[in-house]
């Protein structure tokens, strides 16, 4: 047998006892023990606000009108909301203040006159929750009543705000 005793065997120390650098180490170790949950609760957050944003694009659209020859661009957005209002999976369509359009478009022109530009009217579409009405239901409605416009129905926004949360959320 050999002369070790199981009794008063104890691991010795990480680094050698008359070592003066064994409070560095534990203020390393606490330094990156922060670090770690400073991450997983800056992850947590990302992860809430991703699904949040994609939570309030997915039951909204956006229509972008453009006016024919004969009409105005303000009636052709009312005729928009209108048109949009009777589709099943809209709960509400509401052309926008042409005021609120060039705001959403002034951050990326500066301080541009704009009552020179032909700023497009938007119809703001607020969908049902239960079953939402889709892009192309929406496409069909207006084109139906032969109006000039486009459907923004998030799709792209949503993929990109879904990425950048893949690429913070944990693995499953």
């Amino acid at each position: 047998m050999s002369d070790f005793d199981v009794a008063r065997w104890r691991p010795a120390p990480f680094l050698p006892e008359a070592d003066a650098r064994d409070g560095s180490l534990t203020f390393v170790v606490a330094v990156l023990c922060f670090l770690a949950c400073l991450t997983l609760l800056s992850l947590l957050a990302a992860d809430r606000a991703a699904r949040d944003w994609t939570r309030q694009l997915e039951g909204q659209a956006t229509v972008i009108v453009r006016p024919k020859a004969n009409e105005t661009p303000d009636g052709a957005a009312a005729r928009a909301a209108e048109t949009l209002a009777g589709v099943d999976g809209v709960a509400e369509a509401r052309a926008m203040e042409p005021e609120k359009a060039e705001a959403l478009i002034a951050p990326w022109l500066g301080d541009a006159d704009l009552s020179d530009l032909p700023v497009p009217r938007l119809v703001a579409v607020q969908l049902t929750r239960e079953k939402p009405a889709d892009a192309q239901a929406l496409d069909r409605a207006l084109k139906a009543q032969g109006l000039d416009a486009v459907v923004d129905d998030h799709t792209a926004w949503m993929a990109d705000i879904q990425r950048a949360a893949r690429l913070a959320r944990l693995p499953p």
